[in-house]
């Protein structure tokens, strides 16, 4: 059985659907170090998978973190966290969305009834094997029975 967190996009389904086009790359363009001197420019090349699998991985990441500051877990500042990092983290994983036409929301709904499909056949799979293991028990039981009876027979 799968095991996920509760609200959590499978990177393994984002990676089935979306990677594996290397000719449908996505430009990033205007890419600025002000750290270097002379400034430095760079265009980055990502295929549009490699995208969603970002914006993913960030919103799972402040999923994980929320719970995190729910369970009184987080590992830093919990005002630094609410008052920065969570809304940089998700600032940058809406910029990239947008940009690319990519609802988030939309895929984790999908990915969520997908998953509850497998689920519910799993019952189903669960259900049959019970029911065999039982009538296996119910046969052997049986069997027993018979040979006991016929033991008494053959020794009266």
């Amino acid at each position: 059985m799968k095991r996920q967190i509760e609200g959590q996009l499978s990177v393994f389904d984002l990676l089935r659907e979306d990677i594996d086009n290397p000719e449908e790359e996505v430009q990033v363009e205007g890419v600025v170090n002000l750290k270097t001197s002379p400034i430095s420019h760079y265009k980055v090349s990502l295929c549009y998978g490699e995208l969603t699998l970002i914006i993913a991985i960030l919103r799972d990441y402040v999923k994980g973190l929320d719970k995190m500051l729910e369970d009184g877990d987080l590992p830093i500042n919990e005002i630094e966290y609410e008052a920065y990092y969570r809304n940089k983290f998700l600032g940058i994983s809406d910029k990239i969305s947008e940009q690319i036409e990519y609802n988030y929301e939309e895929k984790l709904k999908k990915c969520l009834k997908k998953l509850q499909k497998e689920d519910s056949s799993d019952i189903g799979e669960e259900a049959l094997s019970l029911t065999m293991k039982r009538a296996t028990k119910a046969y052997e039981q049986k069997q027993r029975e018979e040979e006991e009876k016929k033991n008494e027979t053959d020794t009266v």
